[in-house]
């Protein structure tokens, strides 16, 4: 699935549409699914619990109502509302990943002879979310108030503790030059990853807002 740039630079370009700041609630929501990652001996049946028993044979439109009543919650509190309303667009991110990008990734590697899949993937999606943490204008200002943004928990989910160490993970990834594969991606380009930005964050827009969650 997509890496946390992917996640942030959607959730970036939702506010833009808006034409108002990022929301450091809504961009902490957006990459905290994969808090679970945190957690010690964790396994497949805790990710698929935090991403809400995720299958890629949902419609977005299914999963997202699915996933309604997670973000009613706590309907009096406007900081969960935009912290659950990031959640869920990480898992729909997922979802439209997986219907997108990642199907023409293993249409394109079909007939190769790869030896290891999950490495080269995970190489590829590697170094873009690197060129984007470079290169996006917006991430400076967004990693300053993610950094400045407290944690939560996700009841009966996620603890406090492992987003807190999710969240900065994922700040303290970038800048360690060790963590970058240095490649030319080949099957998932960063230009094709830059219409999957804006092509989903458009259509959470219009999810979100012909729901009434503005």
């Amino acid at each position: 699935m997509p890496l946390p740039m992917v996640h942030m630079s959607i959730t970036a370009d939702i506010f833009k549409q808006r034409g108002t700041e990022i929301d450091p609630k809504f961009l902490l929501g957006s990459i905290s699914p994969d808090a679970i990652h945190m957690r010690e001996n964790t396994n497949r049946a805790d990710k698929i619990r935090t991403h809400f028993d995720f299958n890629e044979d949902y419609t977005v439109e299914d999963f997202f109502n699915k996933m309604r009543p997670f973000v009613d919650l706590f309907p009096a509190d406007p900081q969960w509302i935009m912290f659950a309303r990031g959640y869920i667009s990480h898992v729909l991110t997922d979802l439209i990943w997986s219907h997108t990008v990642y199907s023409d990734f293993q249409r394109k590697i079909a007939n190769e002879q790869i030896e290891n899949v999950r490495t080269l993937y995970y190489m590829e999606t590697d170094q873009i979310d690197f060129n984007l943490f470079r290169l996006e204008p917006w991430r400076p200002q967004a990693w300053e108030s993610l950094e400045n943004c407290p944690s939560i928990s996700v009841d009966d989910i996620l603890t406090e503790e492992e987003v807190e160490k999710w969240k900065h993970r994922t700040l303290d990834w970038y800048t360690d030059t060790s963590k970058e594969p240095c490649i030319e991606p080949k099957y998932i380009t960063e230009d094709s990853v830059r219409s999957f930005i804006k092509d989903t964050s458009r259509r959470l827009t219009r999810l979100f807002e012909g729901t009434g969650y503005k």
